[in-house]
C-alpha cells in the first residue's frame, strides 16, 4: 500500500520532538492523522535544518543579523493551501537581562503567491524553501524510525517496563 506523508507541524523543545502529520493512502480518498511525541534523539540532519531556520527568522522578522546566534527554533507549522507550501516559524531569543526568553512567531509566508503574482514581496526566499523542505525530509525520516539510535522494535532487549518494573526481552 502506497502512502504519502504530509507534515503539518514540527516542534523540538526540551529534548522532545513532536511531529503532527497526515498519511494519505492510494487505496482510499481520505487521510489518517497522527502525532508523534518522542524523546528519541533525531539524527544531526534534523537539528541542522532547524538551526538553519534562524536566518529565515531574522529575515522575516526584519531583525539585525547578529540576533541569529541568540535564536533557538522551537517549531514550524506548515500549510498546504492550493498545494502551495507555506510556513510559520516559532522561535525563542535569549535575552541578556531576563531569565526567560523572548518567544516569537513569524508571519505566515508561502513559497508561491496564492494569486499567481511571482513578484509578490511576501514570499519565502528560495533558501528558506530549501531549508523547510530539508526539515520535512528529516522529519519524515524520523517518523519512519530513522533516528540517532534507529527505532527497530517497540522494546529493546534489557529495557525496563516502567509499569511493571520487569526487564523486557524481545528474543
Amino acid at each position: 500500500m502506497d502512502t504519502t506523508i504530509i507534515i503539518n507541524k514540527i516542534k523540538s523543545k526540551d529534548n522532545k520532538i513532536t511531529i503532527t502529520y497526515e498519511r494519505t493512502r492510494q487505496d482510499r480518498d481520505d487521510t489518517d492523522k497522527y502525532v508523534i511525541e518522542s524523546y528519541d534523539q533525531a539524527k544531526p540532519e534534523f537539528h541542522k535544518w532547524m538551526k538553519l531556520l534562524r536566518e529565515t527568522v531574522v529575515e522575516i522578522c526584519e531583525l539585525p543579523s547578529y540576533f541569529a546566534d541568540k535564536i533557538t527554533i522551537t517549531g514550524v507549522s506548515y500549510s498546504w493551501a492550493m498545494l502551495i507550501m507555506g510556513a510559520t516559524i516559532t522561535a525563542q531569543i535569549k535575552l541578556e537581562h531576563s531569565d526567560a526568553p523572548l518567544c516569537i512567531t513569524t508571519p505566515h509566508k508561502p513559497t508561491e503567491s496564492y494569486g499567481g503574482n511571482p513578484e509578490d514581496p511576501n514570499l519565502l526566499t528560495a533558501t528558506a524553501e530549501t531549508t523547510l523542505e530539508g526539515l520535512i525530509k528529516a522529519a519524515t525520516a524520523y517518523i519512519n524510525g530513522d533516528r540517532l539510535i534507529p527505532q527497530t522494535d517497540l522494546f529493546r532487549d534489557g529495557e525496563v517496563n516502567k509499569a511493571t518494573g520487569e526487564e523486557v526481552s524481545v528474543t
